[in-house]
């Protein structure tokens, strides 16, 4: 395949809030195995440049981080944002499978 992560260009902001959700539903979960899970993928994010790689369940990871912050977050503009960025990331998801499908498809399918 021509490339296995997706790309997104994230600014610093969105950064941040993503590392935010992350940092906070790891202190939050019991697994110690994702609580590392999601730390190590903050750490990534703050290390990346303006177009970061992701693979599909780092995507989910962030997503899911985002709506677990929007759940607990009591301002409505907050919650608002949070799901618009964790909506952004799984569209970005969808986007990057059905790439990948369609390159596997060509590639195996019509030789």
């Amino acid at each position: 395949m021509i490339c296995t992560k997706a790309k997104i260009k994230l600014t610093l902001n969105d950064k941040l809030i993503i590392v935010n959700a992350l940092v906070q539903w790891s202190k939050k979960t019991e697994s110690r195995f994702q609580s590392r899970m999601n730390r190590e993928l903050a750490k990534k994010i703050i290390n990346k440049n303006v177009i970061d790689t992701f693979d599909g369940q780092e995507l989910t990871m962030m997503a899911i981080a985002l709506e677990q912050a929007a759940g607990s977050s009591p301002n409505p503009q907050y919650k608002q944002m949070y799901k618009q960025m964790a909506r952004k990331l799984m569209l970005e998801k969808k986007e990057f499978h059905r790439n990948a499908f369609q390159e596997l498809s060509k590639r195996y399918l019509y030789n």
